[in-house]
């Protein structure tokens, strides 16, 4: 039992840094695609140059690190995790409950749309340019889509910690980028007020927001 666990314990390690990964760059990029209260701060995230390559690149790797999570034929996929959790399989002498295997099941089925959504985004116009792909549609994707990956791949592991260690999973760094991103922001507005001010009126006269 205790040597099965010990296993469990090395592969969470292994895929836990993809979620993080996932849900640092969402964090970050969430907040350079939103609105904000200060103008000044609209006004660097959405026409600065570098802000606009940085948000597309956040998105990048959200995609595809979300497609280790989801596609079912990567090492470190949920999929193949649940399974493994599963009776008679490599950590069925754990002997997690059936319910609790089906509930993560039915979690990850209850996003496959997405999931197709995300792998098709993948395949064809991230980690590989299909031939195909200037005819191609690439899928639509919203941040709440993104997100509900995210909290889906958070409730399984902290239900399987749970379950297995009696112990709680916190899937929150105690660093987080996002606050550093917060604080160069708010000091380049700050100290930028002036040199945007006519910037800004311009994009309100002519009705650019």
């Amino acid at each position: 039992m205790e040597q099965h666990k010990e296993k469990l314990r090395i592969l969470l390690w292994e895929m836990i840094p993809i979620l993080i990964r996932i849900q640092e760059n969402y964090k970050m990029y969430d907040f350079s695609t939103k609105r904000h209260e200060k103008q000044e701060e609209n006004y660097l995230l959405q026409r600065n140059w570098f802000f606009q390559f940085s948000s597309n690149n956040m998105l990048d790797v959200i995609i595809l690190n979300l497609s280790k999570l989801y596609n079912g034929t990567e090492d470190y996929s949920l999929n193949q995790l649940v399974n493994k959790l599963s009776k008679n399989n490599e950590f069925g002498q754990l002997e997690i409950p059936i319910d609790k295997v089906r509930k993560w099941k039915k979690s990850i089925k209850e996003n496959k749309e997405i999931i197709k959504s995300i792998i098709n985004i993948r395949n064809n116009f991230i980690a590989h340019k299909s031939k195909l792909a200037d005819k191609l549609t690439v899928p639509r994707v919203s941040k709440a889509n993104l997100k509900q990956l995210i909290e889906t791949a958070q409730n399984i592991f902290i239900s399987i910690y749970d379950e297995v260690y009696e112990t709680s999973f916190i899937p929150d760094p105690i660093i987080q980028p996002i606050d550093d991103l917060k604080e160069i922001v708010s000091a380049l507005s700050n100290s930028k007020r002036k040199e945007l001010a006519p910037l800004i009126e311009l994009e309100k006269k002519y009705d650019l927001n």
